[in-house]
């Protein structure tokens, strides 16, 4: 009952947000008193999906203090953006590519940076390149990003991993530390949560789902072919289907 109390005076005028944040969210929000800072994790709650527990733990972590000592407060709820399963194909077609039948991550990689522009058309509308083989260091380690992306649209860095090989659960657990760096080091206060993208040779459909589990909405497997598919081969593959 105090719970219900408490909502109503902290937001008497709720409705631009009931559509984008759940009770459980209010429930955590209207424990904040500085509205300021209140304000803060509604806007960062809607731009990054936050769930429930993942607010509670920015909210003990103290984000708001981060940003402010930094002066990045951002207090404007963002218009609707795109959900990131809009944006991310489950493949590229990448027939312009000059390469052999058997080829390299470094062949490919050289291919699509060579291929700039059809690269990111491609891609789709939005993308913007932002670097190649960027080191990052992990525990002494350096570790080097195949390729660097930014979103337009999701507003958030895409952070790429080229496969020559078929999708391996292993790839998942290299993405996640790739984005947990990234959100931790190198995410601005405005942007959504990075988003990872593993393009690979070929994957099973059952095996990705069971790797990504509760990571779906932020890693996106797809696959990449460098030349058209032949008409028996779409036969077979919708015969699969079936």
């Amino acid at each position: 009952m105090f719970a219900i109390v408490q909502f109503s005076r902290t937001y008497p005028i709720v409705q631009p947000l009931v559509a984008q944040l759940s009770w459980s969210h209010f429930f955590l929000l209207i424990r904040i008193e500085n509205s300021e800072e209140r304000k803060f994790y509604e806007v960062q709650t809607i731009k990054n999906g936050w769930s429930r527990r993942e607010l509670e733990r920015r909210i003990h972590q103290k984000e708001y203090e981060k940003a402010r000592k930094v002066g990045h407060i951002n207090l404007t709820i963002p218009k609707q953006l795109p959900a990131p399963e809009e944006i991310f194909k489950d493949a590229y077609h990448w027939d312009f590519l000059q390469l052999e039948a058997e080829h390299t991550e470094k062949e490919l990689e050289k291919a699509l940076i060579d291929n700039i522009r059809e690269t990111l058309l491609e891609l789709g509308h939005g993308f913007f390149f932002g670097g190649q083989q960027m080191k990052i260091q992990i525990a002494w380690q350096y570790h080097k990003i195949d390729m660097l992306f930014y979103h337009r649209d999701l507003q958030c860095l895409v952070i790429v991993d080229l496969k020559t090989e078929k999708f391996r659960d292993a790839h998942v657990g290299q993405m996640n530390k790739y984005l947990t760096y990234f959100r931790e080091n190198d995410k601005r206060s405005w942007e959504r949560d990075p988003i990872g993208l593993i393009i690979c040779k070929g994957k099973d459909e059952e095996e990705v789902h069971y790797a990504l589990g509760e990571l779906e909405e932020k890693i996106f497997v797809a696959e990449y072919r460098t030349k058209l598919l032949s008409e028996e081969e779409i036969e077979d593959r919708l015969k699969k289907l079936k």
